[in-house]
């Protein structure tokens, strides 16, 4: 669910509201959020490829926050935090 907001994120970077991107990227926060996926997990020895998938759609999300409020000078959706 979350691919489709990075995409049409990515989609509206290039068009003539880049800034709606900002909202996309917002959105695919708080469902990621909502899933779970921003939680450290304790996983077995051998991952399994929908844990994997799930951490890389994270950092990808992470990425387009970084990416897009650092444009836009607006703040970002996930805090770093130890």
């Amino acid at each position: 669910m979350s691919i489709l907001w990075q995409l049409s994120a990515m989609f509206l970077w290039g068009s003539s509201m880049p800034d709606g991107g900002w909202t996309h990227i917002g959105a695919a926060v708080r469902a990621a959020q909502e899933v779970g996926i921003h939680r450290n997990k304790v996983y077995s020895a051998t991952p399994n490829l929908t844990d994997e998938l799930w951490k890389r759609a994270f950092w990808c999300i992470m990425y387009f926050d970084r990416w897009m409020s650092s444009c836009f000078g607006r703040p970002v959706a996930i805090q770093d935090e130890a």
